[in-house]
C-alpha cells in the first residue's frame, strides 16, 4: 500500500482523555470533569469524579467516589456511588490509509494500553473503502506499536469487536463490559477495498465508551459463529448452515450477521430446554450490517449449539467459496456473550 500511515491513539492510551468525560472542564459545585479548584464538597458529583484531572475528590453527595480513568485524582469518601454511567465517545485506535483504484488490502494498527480500562460501548469509524474492522488482543510482543501492512490472518486470539459496512453503535447492557489490562496490546485489522476508479484515502478505527471497572458485574467476550472453509455458495438461491457449541453456561446479549455481497438472509437460533429461541431472522444487506440486541438476554446452557443459517443468491454463473475478499463469501453470526470463557480463536464453527 502506497504512502506512510499515521496512528492516532487517544484516551487511556495517552492519559486522561479516556476518562468518562473530557480532561479538564470547568470547576463547579460538585461538577464532573473538574480540574482542581473548588466544588469539592456536596452536590451530586464529587470533584475527582469521572474524567477529573488532578485535585482531590470531594466528600459527601451522591456522586462517584473518585474518578474512573482520572489522571492524578484521589478517590473521595462518602456518598452513595454514581451507579452505572457510560462516558462520552472517545477514539481508542485509528489508522490512516490510502488505496489505489481497484486495490484491496489490509492495514493493522497496534497499541499497548497504559492503564486498565472497562469498555461498555463500541462505535466504528468506517469511511467509504472500509470493508470491515476486527479488534482483538494481540498475544505477540515482537511487533512494535504503530500502523503497518498486514494480512487477513493478522488477528489476536481474543476478539473484542467487529464491524462491517453500516454497523451502528453498540451499547452493552448495564453491568456488562469488556475488561482490558495495562500492558495488553490491541490489534486493529482494517480490511480495505476501493471499488472506484479513483484513489481513496481515509481514517478508520474504533471509538469506545468507558465505565468504572469497579461497577462491572459480568466480563464479556465476542466470537464469530458459523460456517468457514467448507462454505460453498452454488448458483441460484442456496442456504448454508454452520454453528458453534457453547463450552460453558453463557448469556448472549447481542448478535451481528456478517456475509458478503451475495447474502440475502440470516437466521440464527438456539434450542433451549424450554424451546427454541431465535436470535436473528432477518433480511441481510452488505451495506447495512447491524447488531441485534437480545431482549431479554438469552441464557444458554453448556453444550448448546448456536445454529447459523445463511441464505445467498448467486447470479454470477459459477460457485463462490469462503474467503476474506468482498468477492468471496462468509457465514458468521458475531456473538457477544458473558461470562468470558476464553475462546482461543476469534472464530467458532464446531
Amino acid at each position: 500500500m502506497a504512502g506512510m500511515k499515521r496512528l492516532r491513539v487517544l484516551g487511556s492510551v495517552l492519559g486522561c482523555a479516556f476518562a468518562l468525560t473530557a480532561c479538564g472542564g470547568e470547576s463547579g459545585s460538585g461538577g464532573s470533569g473538574a480540574e482542581g479548584g473548588a466544588g469539592a464538597q456536596g452536590g451530586s458529583g464529587a470533584q475527582g469524579g469521572a474524567g477529573a484531572q488532578g485535585g482531590a475528590a470531594g466528600s459527601g453527595g451522591s456522586g462517584a467516589q473518585g474518578g474512573t480513568g482520572a489522571q492524578g485524582g484521589t478517590a473521595g469518601s462518602g456518598g452513595s456511588g454514581g451507579g452505572w454511567t457510560v462516558g462520552e465517545w472517545v477514539e481508542l485506535v485509528t489508522g490512516d490509509w490510502r488505496l489505489d483504484p481497484g486495490e484491496e488490502s489490509y492495514t493493522c494498527a497496534l497499541v499497548t494500553l497504559k492503564e486498565d480500562i472497562a469498555i461498555a460501548g463500541f462505535r466504528a469509524i468506517s469511511p467509504f473503502g472500509t470493508h470491515h474492522t476486527v479488534l482483538s488482543v494481540e498475544a505477540s510482543t515482537s511487533q512494535p506499536d504503530g500502523v503497518f501492512p498486514c494480512s487477513v490472518a493478522s488477528n489476536g486470539p481474543q476478539m473484542i469487536y467487529g464491524s462491517g459496512v453500516g454497523t451502528q453503535p453498540l451499547a452493552f447492557p448495564e453491568g456488562v463490559a469488556i475488561n482490558l489490562k495495562q500492558g495488553q496490546r490491541l490489534l486493529l485489522n482494517l480490511h480495505l477495498f476501493n471499488v472506484t476508479p479513483n484513489a481513496l484515502t481515509g481514517l478508520s478505527g474504533i471509538e469506545v465508551q468507558q465505565v468504572d471497572p469497579s461497577l462491572v458485574e459480568h466480563e464479556a467476550e465476542m466470537l464469530l459463529a458459523g460456517k468457514e472453509f467448507d462454505l460453498f455458495v452454488d448458483t441460484g438461491e442456496t442456504t448454508q448452515q454452520g454453528g458453534c457449541t457453547m463450552r460453558g453456561d453463557v448469556t448472549i446479549f447481542a448478535v451481528s450477521p456478517h456475509m458478503h455481497q451475495l447474502g440475502t438472509h440470516m437466521r440464527a437460533y438456539v434450542d433451549l430446554p424450554e424451546g427454541r429461541r431465535v436470535l436473528v431472522d432477518a433480511p441481510y444487506s452488505f451495506d447495512d450490517q447491524v447488531f441485534h440486541p437480545q431482549e431479554p438476554q438469552v441464557a444458554v446452557p453448556n453444550g448448546t449449539r448456536v445454529e447459523v443459517e445463511c441464505t445467498y443468491y448467486n447470479d454470477r454463473g459459477s460457485p463462490v467459496f469462503f474467503g476474506e475478499s468482498s468477492l468471496d463469501e462468509m457465514c458468521y453470526a458475531g456473538i457477544y456473550r458473558y461470562p468470558k470463557l476464553g475462546t482461543g480463536s476469534i472464530t467458532c464453527s464446531r
